[in-house]
């Protein structure tokens, strides 16, 4: 099946890396989670956290996919099954269908609380990230089953013709290392810079500008003008995920936050603004006229492509983000509201988070509206002291579980039209001496006044020198 449908697979794979996720309900929580993607924003409370936060290594994971329209179905069983079949698919239909994905695992994340004074703080950390989108036509998912069922008839729908084939997706895979520092300028004003270097894992590209269908007895011919950018020929490389200099990139990016008064605050970030530069033995393929026969969509049509790409370096923007949000801190009520933008691609986001604090436990409950999958809410659970924390949740609640029902039907052409899945999760510890403001503070450097302080290890064996 994989090799019959060469064309087609080109789309699957990219649309298929369905693994940058943005948890809005983790904001102006204080978690390491916050302080990395809102670096203004402080993870310790001083007086009472411990100087050093880490992960120890244990993934910061984020996954977020959604998916809207008719062919889900075909895609469904394909995915499930591995047979790719259109039957239920109308070729009347002009609705586009369209998925996203994104992904940000943070494998490692440290942060030192370097000075009371000013609340200064720097960290290191290093995530995996992805971002995926495509979009696809009925007609172009019945094409590589059933050209047939493209008759005369329904070609004689111009707007239908000029529609076909209109596909754009995209995915870029890459490694982010981090460096953060973050101070408070005065009592109202605290700021965050995120300086990253990035290492580029897989990009690839598909986009058709313009498409022909001629139709002529029991075989069909598609003209299409459009370009394929690809990292590699599908055939991956066990060294592609490991971080290197093959496939440099640079992003930075810049936070604030004002307190308002009265409880309510203003925060603003502009995260991530950067590049990658894809090396030499990446590949580009851009052709107008490229003819295809319906008979020859096999294995032989891919090796075609492949003989006409050419090796190129080329440069790609990452997804950076324009964000502002305002919230209200009591001591158990914090609303947020928040407006996101993606800066070089499509993708808005306009929600609300409503969170509730009882102690160490906190609850939230969201609603967020975007341009992909309309409207969501989601749910979050939290633990929260000065020195532990520990978080699970989902901005799709409901889309999950919508979709994990769809996915274990055994009706594999039932699917509902708007789909999607969200999950993320997080953990983090605090050690070294309390960082204290100096009048509050117990422990002078090189006098031994702190009570609590552990012997050395002399000391247990021979006693006290004195």
């Amino acid at each position: 099946m994989r090799k019959k449908n060469g064309l087609l697979l080109i789309i699957v794979l990219i649309s298929s890396k369905l693994a940058f996720s943005q948890q809005y309900s983790l904001y102006k929580t204080g978690t390491l989670y916050d302080s990395f993607e809102n670096p203004s924003q402080s993870v310790f409370v001083t007086d009472s956290s411990r100087r050093y936060a880490f992960n120890f290594l244990i993934p910061s994971t984020g996954v977020n996919a959604a998916a809207q329209g008719p062919a889900l179905s075909a895609f469904k069983r394909l995915a499930i099954d591995g047979v790719y079949s259109t039957r239920s698919l109308s070729e009347t239909e002009t609705a586009p269908t369209s998925i996203i994905g994104h992904q940000n695992v943070y494998l490692l994340a440290f942060k030192m609380y370097r000075q009371v004074k000013y609340r200064q703080e720097i960290g290191f950390s290093w995530q995996l990230r992805s971002d995926t989108r495509a979009q696809i036509t009925n007609q172009g998912a019945i094409l590589f089953d059933d050209f047939l069922r493209l008759t005369p008839e329904v070609l004689n729908n111009r707007q239908l013709r000029e529609k076909m084939f209109d596909t754009d997706a995209y995915s870029q895979e890459y490694h982010q290392f981090s460096f953060t520092w973050r101070e408070n300028y005065n009592k109202r004003l605290a700021y965050g810079l995120k300086l990253s270097y990035l290492s580029g894992i897989y990009y690839g590209r598909v986009s058709i500008d313009r498409a022909e269908y001629h139709h002529f007895g029991n075989d069909a011919e598609v003209i299409l003008d459009g370009k394929i950018l690809t990292t590699e020929k599908y055939n991956p490389e066990k060294n592609m995920l490991y971080p290197g200099f093959k496939n440099p990139g640079l992003s930075a990016g810049f936070s604030f936050d004002y307190k308002l008064g009265k409880g309510f605050g203003l925060m603003g970030n502009l995260k991530d603004i950067g590049f990658i530069s894809w090396s030499k033995s990446s590949y580009r393929f851009d052709h107008d006229s490229f003819s295809i026969l319906a008979s020859e969509v096999n294995s032989s049509l891919w090796e075609r492509v492949r003989s006409e790409l050419e090796e190129t370096s080329y440069i790609t923007p990452v997804n950076g983000k324009a964000e502002i949000a305002i919230d209200y801190q009591s001591k158990h009520y914090l609303p947020l509201a928040y407006i996101s933008k993606n800066v070089f691609y499509r993708g808005l986001d306009i929600g609300m988070v409503n969170r509730l604090r009882l102690g160490v436990f906190n609850f939230s409950l969201q609603s967020n509206f975007n341009d992909h999958s309309k409207l969501r809410f989601g749910g979050q659970f939290m633990i929260k002291s000065p020195n532990v924390e520990f978080y699970i949740g989902s901005d799709q609640l409901l889309a999950t579980e919508r979709v994990a029902r769809a996915f274990y039907d055994t009706n594999v052409n039932k699917m509902p039209g708007n789909v999607g899945g969200s999950v993320y999760l997080g953990f983090s510890l605090k050690f070294g001496r309390v960082m204290s403001r100096w009048q509050m503070d117990n422990y002078t450097p090189g006098i031994m006044i702190n009570n609590d302080r552990k012997k050395g290890f002399l000391n247990r064996i021979f006693g006290p020198r004195y």
